[in-house]
């Protein structure tokens, strides 16, 4: 990421990343297809609090198969970032004309009392200030901690926050709330100088 700056960075993810049907993660130079069923998915629509059940890599896929829903180009980088805390699945919307890199970063609890905190959602924020993203959302099962909420509200330009009930409202194929089109920013850098204003 960090030779070539990021248009090259852009350039490279736009032309080589394009699974369309099935999410696709490289794994000790072993191309692994990973994908939610159907019947994962009705199962979910009709008790959200199973996500719990899931392991960690199965709600990373169905975050990834909810993103691609959403018309979102996907590729799952957990492999690659999973030391660092800050990145499982970068996204981009497939019909942008203008690129647009979203990192996601997902929060797994089998225990769904417990809340996601300020530490990872701050984690998120270093790696998102970097000039190869856009926007940075973290995505958690449960929810989150006010301190959270808190922190993320004081960077609205960079960071969101999903919860259980923006996670339900996406299995059933709902993805866009008033708040969500409040959310997102007028206009957007793509590269050093040149900004594109998003229409609303």
């Amino acid at each position: 990421i960090k030779q070539g700056g990021p248009e090259k960075f852009f350039r490279e993810l736009l032309v080589q990343l394009r699974p369309k049907e099935k999410v696709v993660e490289v794994i000790h130079n072993q191309v692994v297809v990973r994908n939610i069923s159907p019947q994962l998915l009705r199962q979910l629509r009709a008790n959200p609090e199973d996500m719990a059940q899931l392991s960690p890599v199965q709600f990373e896929d169905l975050v990834a198969d909810r993103l691609r829903a959403m018309q979102f180009g996907v590729q799952i980088v957990s492999s690659t970032y999973s030391k660092d805390g800050g990145i499982d699945v970068i996204a981009w919307p497939e019909k942008s004309q203008f690129p647009f890199l979203l990192a996601v970063q997902v929060k797994h609890h089998q225990n769904l009392n417990l809340k996601t905190g300020s530490k990872d959602v701050r984690d998120l924020a270093g790696v998102v200030s970097s000039p190869h993203f856009h926007a940075g959302v973290l995505i958690t099962n449960t929810a989150f901690t006010a301190d959270a909420k808190f922190f993320a509200d004081n960077h609205k330009d960079l960071l969101r926050l999903r919860d259980l009930d923006d996670l339900k409202r996406w299995l059933e194929g709902d993805f866009l709330l008033e708040y969500d089109w409040r959310e997102m920013p007028e206009q957007i850098e793509v590269c050093s100088g040149i900004t594109v204003q998003i229409p609303k």
